[in-house]
């Protein structure tokens, strides 16, 4: 289990969140789909395969994407939905309040997120 899906498991993020969060993920780690055997193949209509073509495409997905996210939520999503690091195990964690305050950051660049790219 990733700590996105924990998170969400436990309420603290949404399932708009917890998805944008996936969608993210999955641009920037490059996978096809969540579907391992739609992932196998991927043909367009003149019947050619071109993984680099669409390994560009994800990267470009990806950086497009975190162009939306704002810079204060970036170190945040890096470590907990790119790194699949808790949030208990950021730099400079001090008590919980500073743990609350970096949940608050994850949810806010995750809804900034979901909202331009919706």
């Amino acid at each position: 289990e990733t700590w996105v899906g924990r998170y969400h498991r436990q309420g603290k993020l949404s399932v708009e969140q917890a998805n944008i969060a996936a969608e993210l993920f999955e641009a920037a780690s490059g996978m096809l789909s969540r579907d391992p055997l739609a992932a196998m193949v991927k043909v367009d209509t003149s019947g050619t395969y071109d993984p680099e073509a669409e390994r560009l495409d994800r990267r470009r997905k990806f950086f497009r994407m975190w162009e939306e996210i704002p810079s204060f939520a970036q170190p945040v999503v890096k470590h907990v939905v790119l790194d699949d690091q808790s949030l208990r195990s950021m730099p400079g964690r001090l008590n919980g309040r500073h743990e609350a305050r970096q949940l608050d950051r994850l949810q806010r660049g995750l809804d900034a997120l979901r909202e331009a790219w919706s």
